[in-house]
């Protein structure tokens, strides 16, 4: 078995929060999202067969720019969701043990505003 922290100076060595010049840069990130997904979906029109490789290739680039950026005791998640706009409503829910101090969250809604492809 594994022993964890042997003396006081392991325990108060031991983080579990990043430090301040560390912390995740949500606006950076918003910025880096942004110019992601408008340089994939810009002018483009929906098209439900292209959409799975689009949205991976969407995935790949934007959690690539943020690792790029090497946060630290951060664990990076990527969550795409692309859809055809009907005028009908979209749900999703995620859950997750969340650190109010210490954990952040950054995101970016982009509405296109071209036709669907028959």
């Amino acid at each position: 078995m594994k022993e964890y922290a042997k003396t006081k100076k392991d325990i108060a060595n031991y983080k579990i929060r990043p430090d301040l010049d560390e912390k995740f840069r949500v606006g950076l990130v918003q910025v880096l999202i942004e110019k992601i997904v408008r340089e994939y979906l810009e002018g483009q029109v929906f098209s439900a067969e292209e959409t799975p490789k689009l949205m991976k290739m969407i995935v790949s680039d934007i959690h690539a720019k943020v690792k790029s950026q090497k946060y630290k005791r951060y664990k990076i998640i990527t969550y795409v969701a692309i859809g055809e706009r009907r005028g009908e409503g979209v749900s999703s829910a995620t859950r997750c043990i969340w650190d109010a101090e210490s954990d952040c969250l950054a995101t970016y809604t982009f509405l296109n505003v071209n036709e669907t492809k028959s």
